[in-house]
Formats: structure tokens, sequence, C-alpha cells
């Protein structure tokens, strides 16, 4: 049988092939060839997404796009793209354009959002933590925060919770534990990963120990504790952790008012 280190060592070789690959396109913008900055862009995230996609449980949609409430539906205001929403496949998207590739997702069904960028760097996080606490602030606090309840009645068997997911992926990064202590709230971020590095980080509590849910509650000094070692074995326990908060996200409904502020009540009278 393959090890599992083997196969951890396929997976980075193919991170390194895609970090070539969008350096080249971007080398190409640099001679004056216009677009080729967000194919570069978009050939990163979408190979995270297709990561994504496979360490997820089936009942939850990995997609691209924008989260709704049913005040921020109707209203005119820009609200941010994200790079990858997760969302309960129970609850549809409000809308489904290019070819499925971007969702318009309500609050009730989004169970996390992941920014990605192709290094993570002091600049490209603070972006990446601002977008999703744009998006907290304006969309989801007011229907789900990050100190709900626990929640048996989940995806499995096991405990889980109505908070959201939200973290920050990268193939590659330049940060140090000091950056992300500086740059990241503990309280909102609950992991933000460089596949191609040897350190990444995952939220945790303040005896330095992950927990079972995304959730705050009941946590005392959260904090985002430092993976570091050999490439492989980073990799490895980020993604063991990740994969079983996955798991433990909560089945979601949406309750009739909601129902009615997405599809009645945003054509007034």
């Amino acid at each position: 049988m393959t090890r599992l280190s083997d196969l951890i060592d396929v997976h980075l070789k193919e991170t390194e092939a895609v970090i070539a690959q969008s350096m080249l396109l971007l080398q190409k913008k640099t001679d004056g060839q216009s677009g080729e900055l967000k194919t570069s862009g978009d050939l990163v995230e979408s190979y995270v997404r297709n990561f994504i996609r496979q360490i997820s449980p089936d009942g939850i949609r990995v997609t691209s796009g924008y989260i709704v409430n049913p005040m921020t539906f109707k209203g005119e205001q820009n609200l941010p793209q994200h790079d990858i929403v997760l969302s309960h496949k129970a609850i549809p998207p409000l809308f489904s354009i290019i070819e499925d590739k971007i969702d318009i997702v309500p609050v009730e069904s989004m169970v996390g959002i992941i920014e990605v960028k192709r290094t993570l760097t002091k600049e490209s996080i603070q972006s990446a933590h601002s977008h999703i606490l744009k998006t907290y602030n304006e969309v989801i606090k007011d229907f789900k925060t990050k100190e709900l309840d626990y929640n048996t009645l989940g995806i499995t068997l096991r405990p889980s919770t109505q908070s959201p997911m939200f973290g920050i992926i990268g193939l590659k990064s330049e940060l140090s534990q000091k950056d992300i202590q500086d740059l990241i709230d503990p309280n909102l971020i609950d992991f933000v990963w460089a596949f191609k590095h040897d350190e990444s980080f995952v939220f945790g509590d303040v005896n330095g120990k992950s927990t079972g849910t995304v959730s705050r509650k009941d946590i005392v000094g959260a904090r985002l504790l430092s993976v570091r070692g050999q490439n492989a074995i980073v990799f490895s326990k980020v993604k063991g952790i990740i994969r079983f908060w996955l798991s433990g996200l909560a089945s979601q409904w949406m309750k009739a008012d909601s129902i009615k502020g997405y599809y009645i009540d945003i054509w007034g009278d």
C-alpha cells in the first residue's frame, strides 16, 4: 500500500506545479498581455476549491459567490464576492450563474467562507481578513455568530455547531507567527493554511489545544495555534483538523420568514 507521506508528496508537487503555472501567467501580464492576472488568480482559486470539495462531506456544496440575508438581498449595496463559499445542499442557492460557478447563497444555508491567495503576505492576509469581516458584520452575524452553542443535529452524529467556519488558504507563505498574531482576529478566523510551507495556524484554546468545532462558546483565550514541522506533516495535520470541522458543521434550515424575505417581500407591494 502506498504510504500516506507519498500521497501527500504527490499533492504538494501538484501545488508546486500550480504555483509555477500561475507565476508564468503573471510574467505574461508584466510583458503587457492583458487578462493574465485574473487568469492566474482563477487557476489558484479553482485548484484550492477542488481540494476543499474533495475533503468536504456530501452534504456541503463548495462554490464561489455571494452571501445574502433578506435585507441585503433587496438592498443596493455591493457585497463582497468570496473565493469559496460553503453551504448546505439541503438549501439550494437563490441563484447560480456562469454554469453554476457563482452562487447567491442565503445566510441560512452558508456554513463557511474561505479566501484564497497565491502567497500569504501581510497585505494579502489583511485583504482576506477584511473581506470576511465585512460579510460577517453586514450579512451574517445577525443570523449566525461565532458563539453559537453545540447542536447535536449535525451532518454526522458527532456534536456540531451552527457557527460558521472562516479560513484563509495560500499555496505558499511569507508570514511568521508574530504576523498572524498581529493581523488576524482569533475570535473570527479559524485557520490560516499554506499548502507549501512548514507552518500553518488553526483555532484553539488557551491550553494550546484545537477544539471539536469552530464555535467560540465557552472558549477561554481563543488563539491561532502554530502547527509547525516538516511540510508533509503540517499539511496532514491541518487537513485532518479542517476535515473534522467540516464534518461537524450543523444542519441548517430556512424559516418561513426568510422564504418570505427572499422571494416575496423583495417585490414590495
